[in-house]
């Protein structure tokens, strides 16, 4: 399977006004991934036994020193505020814990009601997103790189659609459709 997706570079910069976001377009990209392993990652998402226990590892983690904190902890004024940390820990690993349950079982119904080429083309996909590049560090900064695939679903958007649904500045969401759509027209 053959991917291409158009990099988007983010820079997230602080600043006495809060917040703000610095983007760049990067390159068109090429990914390919083994049918057999995008076959593999489909099955893994349909059957999340096993990705369910890796996701939730370190919230059941979490949960257990929030646990050791309250119970084994003799009470007096000094050691209230750690048993309150512990739960805190309990409350933050079982919110942890069923964000990624909820996330787990919306993309096996998504993948459900998906043709099967369609779910291996996604399985697929999210395989060669784990093995892309994140972050993109030199000596001054450090910024995030997210990936637009183009497909006929990204092909259908317009460039209001593609800051929506990516999270990207109007006008670099303006230069990503008309790559998007010039790379289109070469292939």
């Amino acid at each position: 399977m053959k991917f291409k997706a158009l990099e988007i570079h983010t820079l997230h910069v602080r600043d006495f006004n809060g917040e703000k976001l610095i983007q760049a377009l990067g390159g068109i990209k090429d990914f390919e991934i083994e049918s057999a392993d995008a076959e593999r990652e489909l099955n893994a998402l349909l059957n999340p036994a096993k990705l369910i226990l890796n996701k939730l590892f370190k919230f059941i983690i979490l949960i257990l020193i929030g646990v050791i904190l309250i119970l084994f902890l003799t009470p007096n004024a000094e050691i209230f505020m750690i048993k309150a940390l512990g739960f805190i820990a309990i409350f933050a690993g079982l919110a942890g814990a069923f964000a990624e349950l909820k996330n787990i079982f919306q993309t096996r119904k998504y993948l459900l009601n998906l043709k099967y080429q369609d779910a291996l083309e996604f399985a697929g996909w999210q395989l060669a997103l784990k093995s892309a590049p994140k972050k993109l560090n030199n000596d001054r900064d450090s910024n995030n790189i997210d990936y637009i695939l183009i497909n006929n679903e990204t092909l259908n958007l317009d460039a209001k659609a593609l800051a929506l649904k990516y999270n990207l500045l109007s006008a670099i969401a303006q230069q990503a459709y008309k790559i998007i759509k010039a790379s289109a027209a070469q292939a």
